[in-house]
């Protein structure tokens, strides 16, 4: 069988029960273009103002070697959940680990993917690993997330390996 998307995969779950299946290779992806209306808000709502991340003044991150202002990693990070949470609303993000390959500026667009490596079916866990990269095809952002799906189905076709 070939992967599906998750979107796919919780639009097939069981209509009795609601069991939903997702199987290594099954992906899920979101793209957003960080403006400087996305970054500015992010400052305020986070209360993050470091002048790296001030789209109106590059000249902090100039300093620091970057070429203009530069969004900040936890607002890129956020894509992975977006392409978890609105295609799968059932998953629930329990350990994420990101790691920063070089820096999304603003105006950038970022296009991340997921893609399940492990499903652990007793213990109702899903291992993804993750990457996003920039309009150019640029990997920016590399990591793993772990997902609790309560409502995953038992495969008694699979056995779960409990020794991470």
């Amino acid at each position: 069988e070939l992967p599906c998307t998750f979107a796919q995969r919780y639009a097939s779950r069981d209509p009795n029960t609601g069991a939903a299946v997702l199987k290594v290779g099954d992906y899920t992806e979101a793209t957003k273009t960080f403006t400087a209306g996305d970054i500015k808000t992010f400052n305020k709502i986070s209360g993050d103002d470091n002048p790296l991340h001030d789209p109106d003044d590059n000249s902090a991150a100039q300093q620091l070697g970057f070429t203009s202002s530069i969004c900040h990693g936890m607002f890129s990070g956020a894509l992975f959940g977006t392409a978890v949470g609105s295609t799968f609303p059932s998953a629930v993000l329990v350990e994420k680990s990101l790691r920063w390959r070089k820096p999304l500026y603003v105006n950038e667009t970022l296009h991340a993917h997921v893609q399940v490596t492990k499903v652990l079916h007793g213990r109702k866990l899903v291992y993804c690993d993750l990457v996003a990269t920039n309009q150019d095809g640029v990997v920016l952002i590399d990591g793993k997330l772990t997902l609790l799906i309560k409502d995953l189905s038992d495969s008694a076709n699979e056995s779960d390996n409990y020794w991470l």
